[in-house]
């Protein structure tokens, strides 16, 4: 799946009020990264210090649930899970972050209330 973090959404916006005529009529698909499950499992691991796993639905559920069956087939046939030109959007915006680099800035904070918050069972304010 590709991934954007919210701070370089709003760069991005900004960039493009900043020069309206290089933007109109452009539509642009966004992403900052790209990771499979076992990637993000491994990314936040090496941020956590403990192990983070990964693991797909059990193959019966979907088949269950009529809404969590959609999804499947939507991420399995790649329709949610982006088709944003990487390359292309970090040489025209720079500063989008890859995930790891999202982890050890702007999300550090945010993943220790999280793993915080899992350890206690109390859900953060």
């Amino acid at each position: 799946m590709q991934f954007i973090a919210v701070r370089d959404i709003g760069r991005i916006v900004a960039v493009v009020f900043g020069s309206p005529d290089r933007y109109a009529s452009r539509t642009m698909e966004i992403a900052g990264d790209a990771l499979t499950g076992n990637a993000l499992a491994e990314n936040l691991t090496r941020a956590a210090g403990r192990m983070i796993s990964y693991s797909r639905l059990p193959t019966t559920l979907p088949g269950q649930d009529e809404v969590l069956g959609k999804l499947e087939a939507l991420m399995d046939d790649g329709t949610l899970a982006g088709n944003a030109n990487l390359d292309a959007l970090r040489a025209e915006f720079p500063f989008l972050l890859r995930f790891d680099r999202w982890l050890a800035g702007p999300g550090a904070g945010l993943l220790d209330q999280a793993l915080r918050s899992s350890d206690t069972g109390i859900a953060p304010r």
